[in-house]
């Protein structure tokens, strides 16, 4: 069992990269900054069978940290 984690930038919903984990939390990489992102999250079982997609939880990246 595991997760599946889904983001896109909130002006391009239908391009969602996808991030599979079995841990409870990931890093995103490769955002880009001062954007806002949706983010969803679901459940998956095994290869062929996955739950339903969360709502989009929307988040802002800052600046870069350089």
């Amino acid at each position: 069992m595991g997760y599946r984690v889904l983001y896109a930038p909130r002006n391009l919903l239908g391009n969602y990269k996808e991030v599979n984990t079995t841990d409870a939390s990931v890093q995103l990489n490769g955002l880009k900054k001062f954007t806002s992102y949706c983010i969803r999250v679901g459940a998956v079982v095994n290869s062929s069978m996955h739950g339903p997609l969360s709502a989009c939880i929307y988040v802002s990246t800052d600046e870069d940290s350089k």
